[in-house]
């Protein structure tokens, strides 16, 4: 039966208006739990409705809802319209479940009458990742659109998934956005950001560009120019907080900063509410609730060692397509951490650069299963120099062996580099190095990832960053790097102009 909460007559004069359709037809599950409630867009959601275009890049902060608005902006559109084709993208299997789930099967379900709902095709009613309706319509939520037409296309955070799966999020945009190429589709780019490298980050760049070109009469708008919409956390009317709050004098500072800058002018309860989350998200506030645009790119590189210069590579093109050359051999660089955790950098030097080909690391498992990793590589046994840290010459309290040792036992013959005076020596060495290095993108992904974030330790109480290094997952891999590169300054000031290998390894 029809809803009896849904007015008949209301609904026969607002029916075909898609916006009513969704703020009134649609339920969704509340944050606290509880049964589903009539879903109604928020300011922020509202405001960005009535801006939306064809194609749209969304920079957001967290819990602002846009994934849930675009959802049901989608389900409502494949309902009400023959042979669309909607394919939703996500930056992990679990994220892509969740949204089928939460967001389009759950709006689906719920529908609020029942009766003038299409059905779905025979035979589909239980997919777990997408829905089929008897009109001909198709939304599929997944990781990847590897193949198919779409008239929308929305991707949730592709920022994420440019830096943890960079060749998905490139493939997202060489294989899925050419298929909605005319002015009747749509396309739904929303993300917070990761990073100042990746797709998600240059597609920022370039709506911002073009958007400043448009409002500047520079040039004329066109089908195929993206929207850039950017809402700081100040205009989410929920961010608020009825309490006193000792309010730090950097985020005082950071305050005044905005009214002045920006024109921001923070309610006594909206400070109180930053001052709050601030003291809780330390140094990824400005990233997950940024207040202007350019804060939440900013923030990704600041307290980062090698940001910049990771950046720097980025843009000039030195991560990208740099595999392996028979012509050279292949010299490792190693960490050791506690648990039998592993980094290794696997390097080649042609000339006056250092092409990182390769990354591994693991934890759990002995010298021996590394061993077996460098046998199994496609290059074989042509190594040149394996060198590790100082602590390759701690002794094992069981065997009384050291590591070198150990893999002297199995034909690899390990230098090593020294304990360097302070952690500022090392950091400094990388960066001296890094502008002759390139990156493989694709099998060095995790290893670029630790490198831009191995960044200091936060200092909550003050708000700045601490002039030591934050111990978590991104360590290891960019002290290996430090090895390398303090291996390498140990060979000029030998009178070696680079780490050139000299025979190679045998097992």
């Amino acid at each position: 039966m029809t809803d009896s909460a849904v007015d008949i007559k209301v609904l026969a004069a607002e029916f075909d208006n898609p916006a009513w359709r969704i703020n009134n037809l649609y339920l969704v599950k509340p944050r606290e739990g509880g049964e589903g409630v009539v879903f109604k867009t928020n300011p922020i959601q509202e405001k960005f409705y009535w801006a939306m275009k064809n194609r749209n890049v969304i920079l957001k902060p967290r819990g602002i809802g846009f994934t849930t608005l675009l959802c049901l902006f989608e389900l409502d559109l494949a309902m009400h319209n023959p042979g669309i084709n909607v394919g939703i993208t996500a930056h992990t299997e679990e994220k892509a479940k969740d949204i089928f789930r939460d967001h389009i099967r759950y709006g689906y379900d719920n529908y609020r009458i029942p009766e003038v709902r299409i059905p779905l095709a025979a035979g589909t009613q239980g997919s777990q990742t997408e829905l089929v309706f008897a009109n001909g319509s198709v939304i599929r939520v997944d990781v990847g659109l590897r193949s198919g037409t779409y008239q929308v296309i929305h991707s949730s955070e592709l920022g994420p998934m440019s830096k943890t799966a960079p060749e998905k999020a490139e493939e997202f945009v060489s294989g899925t956005l050419p298929t909605v190429r005319t002015a009747s589709t749509y396309v739904f780019i929303e993300s917070t950001a990761a990073g100042t490298t990746g797709v998600f980050y240059e597609m920022v760049q370039r709506a911002q560009k073009a958007n400043a070109e448009i409002a500047a009469k520079v040039r004329p708008e066109n089908d195929l120019d993206y929207r850039f919409h950017f809402f700081g956390w100040w205009e989410d009317d929920t961010k608020v907080l009825d309490a006193e709050v000792i309010i730090p004098k950097y985020l005082d500072e950071y305050f005044d900063a905005l009214a002045v800058k920006h024109g921001v002018k923070l309610t006594r309860e909206q400070k109180a509410w930053y001052v709050v989350t601030a003291d809780e998200q330390g140094e990824f506030m400005r990233s997950n609730y940024p207040s202007v645009a350019e804060e939440a790119f900013e923030a990704s590189m600041e307290g980062a060692y090698f940001s910049k210069a990771m950046n720097e590579a980025a843009k000039t093109g030195r991560i990208g397509r740099y595999a392996y050359d028979p012509r050279y051999m292949v010299d490792t660089w190693w960490d050791i951490g506690i648990n039998d955790e592993m980094s290794i950098w696997f390097s080649q030097t042609t000339g006056n650069m250092v092409n990182m080909i390769d990354f591994y690391e693991n934890s759990g498992e002995g010298l021996l299963h590394y061993i077996d990793v460098m046998k199994a590589k496609p290059w074989g046994r042509r190594y040149g120099r394996h060198v590790g840290p100082h602590d390759i010459n701690t002794r094992d309290a069981f065997t009384a062996r050291t590591k070198r040792q150990t893999a002297a036992q199995h034909g690899i013959t390990f230098e090593y580099v020294e304990r360097p005076r302070s952690i500022a020596d090392a950091v400094e060495s990388a960066r001296m190095i890094l502008p002759r290095c390139c990156f493989d993108k694709a099998n060095c992904a995790l290893g670029i990832e630790h490198m831009e974030c191995y960044r200091k330790e936060w200092d909550r109480r003050h708000g700045v960053w601490k002039d030591r290094p934050l111990h978590d997952r991104h360590s290891h891999g960019a002290s290996a790097f430090m090895v390398f590169a303090q291996f390498h300054d140990r060979l000029i000031q030998r009178g070696q102009r680079r780490p050139l290998t000299v025979k190679y390894e045998t097992f």
